[in-house]
């Protein structure tokens, strides 16, 4: 989103809503995963300049990231990762566990 925010923050946060709305059709909840680049702009520093998004200045990333947060806040609750995947483990199945029968040899 922040690399497509580069050229259309119209279209970097249309794309984000388009995300949002396929999740809530296809009933998957998404997953961000916030970088410290993502809060580190190109007037913080020029020797990173080579990743994505970092030719983009810290203020404009911010303003991005927040709305991206806010998008996702309206339907969905925003935790930690160790948090979701408690509350994923809750729920889910447990998976069978198989022992690896491997030959001699081999």
């Amino acid at each position: 989103v922040l690399y497509l925010s580069m050229y259309s923050r119209w279209l970097a946060l249309t794309y984000f809503r388009f995300a949002l709305l396929m999740c809530r059709i296809t009933g998957v909840q998404p997953s961000l995963l916030l970088h410290p680049l993502d809060f580190l702009g190109s007037d913080d520093t020029r020797d990173l300049d080579f990743f994505p998004a970092m030719r983009v200045p810290h203020a404009k990333k911010v303003e991005v990231v927040s709305e991206v947060l806010r998008l996702m806040a309206k339907d969905y609750q925003i935790v930690p990762m160790h948090t979701h995947a408690e509350a994923v483990a809750g729920r889910s199945k447990a998976l069978p566990r198989i022992e690896p029968k491997f030959e001699a040899g081999q």
